[in-house]
């Protein structure tokens, strides 16, 4: 409740136990004097009017709240589009999903390879197919004995690519452990591949 006397002011609130949160419209001023554009200092008049009072919008107020030095307050609200008024900047950065080079998720598939698997349309189309590559990565095939067997060079937004189980020549190979060295920039990975080949029985001798 408030009392009132001759010349007292009275409050449409009580401006008591309260603290008061007003946003203003003006550019950050670290030295916190929010004057005219001529250099004026806080609550400088402007047309019979402050230049905090033309430039307020929100006003929040504290119930009970004691504000210490160094608190932060943030706040999220839905700001409504003025057309010709609000202005928005944006900047762009590069997709870092694209440009990964990261290995740790590829496979090779089927691993095992036994003969044939359930993706081949015939038994002259055999492959075996790497999954989760990055857009650029070179994938070389050695045998066991250190013998490269076949380079794969893949650079597309795909993150398949796949050996059709020849050699560098295109002779099919033989049935064996096979390793696989994918790398993708500073990246690299090593895969172990057991393959045997289907067996080959021909139908005219």
């Amino acid at each position: 409740m408030q009392s009132y006397a001759a010349g007292d002011t009275v409050y449409i609130f009580n401006p008591y136990d309260r603290m008061y949160t007003h946003f203003i419209h003006l550019p950050y001023q670290e030295d916190g004097q929010y004057g005219t554009a001529s250099g004026n200092n806080w609550g400088a008049e402007e047309n019979g009017f402050s230049t905090i009072e033309n430039n307020l919008t929100w006003n929040g107020v504290w119930w009970d709240t004691q504000f210490n030095q160094g608190d932060m307050l943030t706040f999220q609200y839905a700001n409504p589009i003025q057309a010709g008024t609000d202005v928005f900047s944006f900047t762009m950065s590069e997709n870092n999903v694209l440009a990964s080079n990261d290995l740790s998720n590829v496979s090779v598939y089927p691993n095992p390879y036994y003969g044939f698997h359930e993706l081949e349309s015939a038994r002259n189309n055999k492959f075996v197919s790497m999954n989760n590559l990055p857009q650029e990565a070179e994938v070389k095939i050695y045998s066991l004995g250190g013998t490269l067997v076949r380079k794969i060079e893949k650079d597309d937004e795909g993150q398949f690519a796949e050996w059709d189980l020849k050699n560098q020549y295109g002779y099919p190979v033989a049935s064996g452990l096979y390793l696989m060295r994918i790398t993708s920039g500073n990246e690299e990975k090593i895969v172990k591949l057991a393959l045997v080949q289907e067996t080959q029985v021909l139908k005219y001798y």
